[in-house]
């Protein structure tokens, strides 16, 4: 990849995402919202889980230690969940995207299927609320299909 015309994007990234979502640009937090809604907007990533952000010509490479979005809470509204992520917008989550990692820790896709997101453990506790148990399983049932939890 390149970062901008003619030079290659370096190895070591300057801007990184640590696990719980926070940005930093040369180990610095970065704290104003804007620059980061900017970067969002701007963000790209391949199926080998490389991220960056593309932005007038540029790539700049972004170290990302778990994910970019956490979500938040989960409410039940009409007929659908809805989910509220980090950047501040709300999705309807996509249960055939829910996933739980080898550590136990449960993630579904956001931003069109594009991203991995972490459900935080609030989230994840209300999403609970509509969990019915069968055996070992914790299941919800939803629209006509079941979806486990707990695998």
């Amino acid at each position: 990849m390149k970062n901008q015309k003619g030079s290659v994007m370096k190895d070591k990234a300057l801007i990184r995402v640590d696990s719980e979502g926070r940005w930093y640009y040369c180990d610095q937090e970065i704290i104003r919202k804007d620059i980061i809604k900017e970067f969002l907007n701007n963000l790209r990533t391949d199926d080998k889980g490389n991220y960056w952000i593309e932005w007038e010509g540029y790539k700049e490479p972004v170290e990302v230690e778990d994910t970019v979005f956490i979500v938040k809470w989960i409410e039940k509204k009409d007929d659908v969940f809805k989910i509220h992520l980090n950047d501040g917008t709300e999705e309807i989550l996509d249960l055939d995207t829910f996933y739980l990692s080898s550590k136990g820790i449960p993630y579904c896709k956001v931003k069109d299927r594009k991203f991995p997101a972490k459900i935080s453990r609030l989230a994840f506790y209300q999403l609970g609320q509509y969990a019915f148990q069968i055996g070992e399983n914790f299941v919800i049932r939803f629209k006509g299909k079941d979806y486990i939890l707990n695998k």
